[in-house]
């Protein structure tokens, strides 16, 4: 159990532990879902029929009958992808075209869904058991080790106290894993195990495919859903590049709050990207804090410059706010949260 306030900062990283994409692969996914072409003008010979129905839709809500410009616009996008950094970098330099960023959105919340119900994480009912053989040695299983470790039944609902989350993926993996493990582990009916994974503070900067079923959200999805016309357009609309920004304030305060409060600050798949650690830049004052992380595959030059930005980043009016930082490029995270396993519970 955690004993200190610790922060997760988690990237795509984690995801792809259970299978989803990052980077390549998912500008590479999104490309062939946007690669839309008709044979004999109606014939699906290329892209992925449920954003084809979706683009269709977007097609009409901005005022054309014909999609076939829509396609188009969709197919030159698959193309410059080899050529983009990432999906990301690709929608922030075209910002100002808003039926590219459509698209794009569209493409990435049909990739999210669909790697949702690829999965490790899928099972074909709703609220069925995760297979969790296939998950032991993964980071969410630690991690929820840890949240349970030295804690009996009669503590249950106080496993999240000292704890919180800022994820910057689109997927709602966490949130779903952790219902299930608690289902699994503490022995607790569904309804029980999804109010208790309601009190641990998720926060999606840049949105989410939708809310689980169990959740307080009137728009939900269920993991893994396969979703068509309108209603895979509503889920891209719910999630944003990191060019449209956070312009809540209520969410940049509670990101903000959660930073200053740590103790324990860990960065779990995290890719250290500039625009990311400027959100997350502290605005206010705050306690002092150690800081661990991966940096699997990053170069020693590389390595060194991100620290520097961390440091920055989680620097106040009166310095640096960092006493110790740890950046491990030999570890993934499972084996960060197991070799720093002592060290994060005292």
């Amino acid at each position: 159990m955690f004993k200190r306030k610790t922060l997760f900062i988690v990237g795509a990283g984690v995801s792809v532990e259970y299978g989803l994409p990052m980077g390549n692969e998912l500008k590479g996914t999104i490309a062939k879902k946007l690669d839309i072409r008709f044979q004999g003008g109606y014939e699906l010979i290329s892209g992925d029929k449920s954003t084809a129905s979706a683009v269709e839709h977007l097609a009409r809500e901005q005022g054309s009958r014909d999609p076939n410009n829509m396609f188009r616009l969709g197919r030159e996008l698959s193309a410059a992808m080899p050529n983009a950094i990432s999906i990301d970098n690709f929608l922030h330099y075209h910002s100002d075209d808003t039926h590219i960023v459509a698209l794009g959105k569209t493409g990435i919340a049909s990739s999210i869904l669909e790697a949702e119900r690829n999965s490790a994480l899928f099972s074909d009912t709703h609220g069925s058991p995760i297979d969790f053989s296939k998950t032991q040695n993964r980071w969410l299983n630690a991690f929820c080790q840890i949240l349970s470790e030295g804690v009996q039944k009669s503590g249950l609902d106080t496993i999240f106290d000292k704890v919180s989350i800022i994820t910057f993926n689109y997927d709602r993996c966490i949130e779903h894993y952790i219902a299930q493990w608690l289902v699994s582990y503490a022995r607790v009916n569904h309804e029980t195990a999804y109010g208790l994974t309601g009190r641990l503070r998720i926060i999606h900067p840049y949105g989410q495919v939708g809310w689980l079923p169990w959740q307080s959200n009137p728009f939900r999805v269920p993991f893994g859903e396969d979703l068509w016309d309108e209603k895979l357009l509503a889920v891209s609309k719910r999630i944003r590049t990191f060019t449209e920004g956070v312009d809540d304030d209520d969410l940049i305060n509670a990101m903000d709050e959660e930073i200053s409060s740590a103790y324990r600050i860990v960065y779990l798949g995290f890719s250290y990207g500039e625009m990311n650690l400027e959100l997350l830049k502290l605005k206010t004052d705050g306690v002092a804090k150690d800081v661990f992380g991966t940096a699997f595959g990053i170069s020693a030059p590389n390595l060194g410059a991100i620290k520097s930005d961390v440091v920055r980043s989680l620097s106040s009016g009166r310095g640096s706010l960092i006493n110790n930082i740890n950046l491990e490029r030999d570890l993934k995270c499972h084996g960060l949260l197991n070799d720093y396993w002592r060290i994060l519970t005292s």
